[in-house]
């Protein structure tokens, strides 16, 4: 239910800002963005 969708957003939430870091959200979206680009490359 909806508890369950808020534990799981929490938790994905979680793991990006360990991927991903950043100060900010802008930082972040940089990151990812630098992230999928490398990922296209190979």
């Amino acid at each position: 239910g909806i508890v369950a969708e808020a534990m799981v957003a929490l938790v994905l939430a979680d793991a990006v800002a360990e991927k991903f870091g950043g100060d900010s959200v802008p930082e972040t979206r940089r990151n990812v963005r630098s992230y999928l680009d490398n990922l296209q490359i190979r």
